[in-house]
């Protein structure tokens, strides 16, 4: 027998992946003083280790939430609260060890604190996975990380 995800699982695992690209990407909205410091070698080497640490931690997620939707395709709360969550936190948690180049200090704790709250939020309400203030916060997330230079981390988990 064939597993067929239902759409609320398909959606629950599209919003993961929003998610988990709002905690790499969020870095970004730093101060353009006119000078190359957005092009820098540092900032580059940082951009590559975040997106490294979203790309990572999404296909860990995917994977985990492909295996629970096998076996339970309808319980979207399950994957949010068992699969979801944890893997955005342990993914928040390696983010937070990351150093970011000088100048760039704020945008980075504004994309931390940004997607922690998305987190704390989806974590308070599972059923938000794919609209409501969780899922808007965490696309505001994603935003921040995009417009800082992240892929990875803007595109987030497909589970």
């Amino acid at each position: 027998m064939m597993f067929v995800p239902s759409r609320v699982l398909v959606r629950a695992v599209s919003a993961l992946a929003a998610l988990a690209a709002v905690l790499v990407l969020g870095m970004g909205c730093g101060d353009d003083d006119g000078g190359d410091e957005g092009d820098s070698e540092a900032r580059q080497e940082f951009i590559a280790q975040a997106d490294r640490i979203c790309g990572e931690g999404d296909a860990e997620i995917d994977a985990a939430g492909q295996k629970f939707s096998s076996r339970r395709p309808n319980d979207v709360a399950g994957l949010v609260s068992m699969i979801i969550v944890p893997g955005q936190r342990e993914q928040l948690e390696e983010l937070k060890r990351l150093e970011p180049p000088e100048g760039d200090e704020e945008a980075w704790s504004e994309f931390l604190d940004t997607y922690e709250q998305g987190v704390d939020q989806l974590e308070d309400a599972p059923g938000q996975v794919t609209n409501g203030e969780a899922f808007n916060t965490i696309l505001e997330a994603r935003n921040i990380a995009r417009d800082y230079g992240l892929e990875a981390c803007a595109r987030g988990a497909s589970a």
